[in-house]
């Protein structure tokens, strides 16, 4: 399972939403964090690497919609189902 997170610089929220994923008891979880690059995509690339294997942080460049960004996030998942993880 593939749980999607569009992310654009909420620094406060991001590391609550990756501990909720972390205690999620699903086997073969992957949590992908699509953020825009630029100002406040350092607080997502900290968050993401700081939290384990199972988190992936794609950075897009800036003006996409919300559709855009979640069918890119589609394109790049690795499990068979996906949900929408919102980071607040």
């Amino acid at each position: 399972m593939t749980c999607l997170c569009l992310t654009k610089n909420r620094p406060l929220w991001l590391p609550q939403a990756i501990r909720c994923f972390r205690n999620q008891a699903y086997p073969s979880k992957e949590l992908l964090i699509i953020s825009e690059a630029g100002a406040g995509a350092e607080s997502a690339r900290i968050a993401a690497a700081a939290a384990g294997p199972e988190i992936r942080l794609i950075e897009i460049e800036a003006g996409r919609t919300i559709g855009e960004k979640r069918n890119f996030g589609v394109q790049h998942a690795r499990g068979e189902l996906i949900c929408n993880w919102d980071d607040d």
